[in-house]
């Protein structure tokens, strides 16, 4: 079976990670917390999500079904 050497790498990484910090989850999180301080601005800060659209000129399914429904009353 084929095995992507990232996912590999990935795999491998995390396992060591794990074992140094003796397979704790606080100690895994204060390390990432303690090396995320250190990167300082290179970081990218998550930006809030943009509003969605709400009217760009077409009609949602039950918007549409509707107005055919009514159109076929009409006749």
């Amino acid at each position: 079976m084929w095995e992507d050497p990232i996912v590999k790498e990935v795999h491998e990484i995390r396992k060591r990670l794990a074992a140094e910090h003796g397979f704790d989850l606080k100690a895994i999180f204060a390390d990432i917390y303690k090396r995320q301080a250190l990167l300082g601005d290179r970081l990218v800060s998550p930006r809030k999500r943009a509003e969605p659209e709400t009217d760009r000129g077409r009609q949602s399914a039950s918007e549409a079904h509707s107005i055919k429904g009514n159109q076929e009353q009409g006749k």
